[in-house]
């Protein structure tokens, strides 16, 4: 049905609405901002662009609709952030995991798709490895107070047994999520990768962050 609607209604801009099938060029470029930074058990969070209204709505449509364009802002605003990481060394970059809620309603892991296409700008630099699981049914975390977000999400990710053996000599890790609002989330992905002592986090990257950051 979305390949159908395409044809009908062209693909506009989520952000100005142009219709436009690559988006417009100045918008991608209000999302190749400078990342403001949040530290996180002493780890570097990056995150480049404001969560509000119209940002709210480009990763909705880009989670919940599946909508190319929208998915094309979140790669572009990780991008940006990743050239600057380290630059020049590898790295692996290593999605949070959608929960099997999200995975059951979604049909896919989004942030997996995210990555891979921030990874195959530079395939000689960077790579994506899907390091964490859920251990635990999660909640959904809008609607949850701070400390109730906290609750929910601490203990909840640890590495898939089906990565350990690759864990040995791999470069320093990123982990991507796409929104910061309280941290729990990138708290318990550290948490989790730090268990393991041969892996080295050097940082955090997501494509947007809340005011309460």
């Amino acid at each position: 049905m979305r390949g159908l609607r395409s044809l009908v209604f062209p693909p506009s801009c989520p952000l100005c609405g142009l219709e436009d099938s690559e988006g417009c060029r100045e918008c991608f470029d209000s999302w190749r901002i400078t990342p403001a930074i949040r530290l996180i058990d002493a780890i570097p969070i990056f995150s480049p662009v404001l969560y509000d209204t119209r940002a709210r709505s480009v990763v909705l449509g880009a989670k919940e609709r599946s909508e190319r364009l929208s998915r094309s802002f979140i790669v572009e605003a990780i991008s940006s952030v990743i050239e600057r990481i380290d630059p020049g060394n590898a790295l692996v970059l290593v999605p949070i995991p959608s929960s099997r809620r999200a995975m059951r309603k979604r049909g896919d892991d989004f942030l997996a798709r995210v990555v891979d296409e921030v990874a195959i700008k530079n395939p000689r630099r960077l790579g994506r490895l899907s390091l964490l699981d859920f251990k635990k049914e999660v909640l959904d975390q809008s609607g949850l107070s701070i400390q109730n977000r906290a609750n929910n999400l601490n203990g909840s990710l640890h590495i898939s047994k089906r990565v350990r053996h690759q864990l040995r000599d791999l470069p320093p890790l990123v982990i991507i999520d796409d929104v910061l609002t309280t941290g729990s989330t990138m708290r318990a992905a550290i948490a989790a990768l730090q268990a393991a002592p041969e892996l080295r986090i050097i940082a955090g990257v997501t494509a947007c962050r809340s005011d309460w950051f």
